[in-house]
């Protein structure tokens, strides 16, 4: 696993969104919007083949990974939540920019969905070229 990955997911989803990582004040707000993003992901079946949840800044994406039989929409996932996030605890104020935020997301969901899509029709033995 990429050592980029042992970093707290809490602590870099704040940072993303513009908070200081050791201010612990909004974390009530954020982990449970970091659950939810969490929830889609295992719900399409990106990441661990069981939920995976935070309860604070001890979870890294290392964690999230090292319990998942592939790491091949990481960037994605990890996109994901920080959009998520970001839109649902400090969307953007012009609306322009929340409907890029939305197309964004709806485009990962859509991507990461047929990514998921895929592999499962591989593992259960379908055919991917329509035969």
């Amino acid at each position: 696993m990429n050592d980029a990955y042992n970093v707290s997911i809490l602590d870099q989803v704040k940072t993303q969104i513009g908070y200081p990582a050791d201010v612990r004040v909004f974390d009530n707000a954020i982990i449970p919007v970091v659950n939810s993003a969490l929830a889609f992901l295992h719900q399409v079946g990106i990441g661990p083949s069981i939920p995976f949840m935070i309860t604070g800044p001890t979870e890294t994406w290392a964690d999230f990974w090292a319990q998942s039989e592939t790491d091949t929409t990481t960037a994605m996932a990890m996109e994901y939540v920080h959009l998520k996030v970001w839109s649902v605890f400090d969307p953007p104020s012009k609306v322009g920019m929340q409907d890029t935020l939305r197309e964004m997301l709806t485009e990962l969901e859509n991507r990461m969905t047929d990514i998921s899509d895929a592999a499962n029709s591989v593992y259960q033995g379908g055919d991917s070229g329509g035969n």
